[in-house]
């Protein structure tokens, strides 16, 4: 083999090696971006599943309804614990929105939290904190917020959730009954 053939030889090797490496880098790229997607979404489902249970707490949970409807005659401390509350809410919600903007939370999620958190804005405590902090929460966000509320003008809030979950599940439970008369 002369000089030449082995150089030729060595340039294909050479650019064999350059597109393995170039294929490797672009699914290594690949698994982080979806490692990273994964970590998010982890850390918003640890997010969630905290809120849940301070909601459900019941050293929290009275000031909490209380809150959401602004029941008169509540006292400063449920005042406060509801109002930091709502505001970390709404830090969350704004920090999944800009990460949505930017690509980093797909349009499903993105809708369903929108969705789950639109429905706050329909309780009277809820609008109270967020006029008291819009000035501190990002301008885009401020923007789908006051559309928000001003589709929900005139609106009743949600149902309480604790008499709706009492009448569903006082169907599913004389459904199941009914089930095993039947059997």
């Amino acid at each position: 083999m002369s000089l030449e053939e082995i150089y030729y030889v060595s340039q294909i090797v050479a650019a064999v090696a350059i597109i393995v490496s170039l294929i490797y880098l672009a699914v290594q790229t690949h698994q982080t971006a979806n490692n990273q997607r994964a970590m998010m979404h982890e850390s918003r489902v640890q997010s969630i599943r905290e809120t849940f249970e301070k909601i459900g707490d019941p050293a929290f949970a009275p000031a909490y309804r209380a809150g959401l409807v602004a029941e008169p005659g509540m006292d400063d401390s449920s005042c406060h614990q509801f109002a930091w509350f709502a505001r970390g809410q709404m830090n969350h919600v704004q920090e999944v929105f800009l990460q949505w903007r930017e690509g980093m939370v797909d349009e499903g999620r993105w809708n369903i939290t929108w969705r789950v958190n639109a429905v706050l804005f329909a309780y009277p405590g809820v609008r109270a904190v967020y006029r008291l902090v819009r000035g501190n929460l990002h301008p885009d966000f401020v923007a789908l917020i006051d559309s928000n509320l001003a589709e929900a003008k005139g609106k009743a809030p949600p149902r309480d959730f604790a008499l709706a979950w009492s009448a569903v599940a006082a169907q599913e439970r004389a459904a199941m009954e009914a089930e095993i008369e039947r059997a």
